[in-house]
């Protein structure tokens, strides 16, 4: 009797959390939704969306990226990979990880130095090598 009572509480608590987390949770005012042709949603998220712009290429130095369009600008950088042929493979991805230093947003200009421990080793073409790729748009 005292597991029918016990099993019959756990129940009741583990409705209560269901029900209480669905009320708890926001919807986004953004986002996209597509539906079929028989109106079932085929694609639903409600994560903020931004109209992509372009990317930048960044080799070693200082440099400023403004966005002309309206809205928040959003900057995403990566890491483009290592092809350094003066060291080796796994050296390089241990210590040639490109860096942006001084990095400042200012309104719709996106403004730093890109920056490797391994400086000493980009001479001559090797300077001008894209180390960081920057994607923009606007919210």
């Amino acid at each position: 009797m005292i597991f029918v009572i016990l099993v019959m509480i756990a129940i009741a608590v583990m409705l209560w959390l269901f029900f209480f987390q669905k009320r708890r949770s926001k919807v986004s005012s953004q986002g996209i939704q597509t539906f079929d042709n028989f109106g079932n949603v085929t694609f639903s998220t409600e994560n903020r969306l931004f109209r992509y712009i372009g990317y930048r290429d960044l080799p070693i130095g200082n440099f400023s990226i403004s966005v002309n369009a309206n809205g928040q600008a959003v900057f995403i950088p990566i890491i483009l990979t290592s092809n350094n042929q003066e060291l080796s493979h796994r050296v390089a991805i241990s210590v040639d990880i490109p860096y942006i230093s001084n990095g400042r947003i200012s309104g719709n200009t996106f403004t730093g130095t890109v920056k490797s421990p391994m400086d000493f080793r980009y001479e001559g073409n090797l300077r001008t090598k894209p180390l960081i790729r920057i994607f923009y748009g606007v919210y």
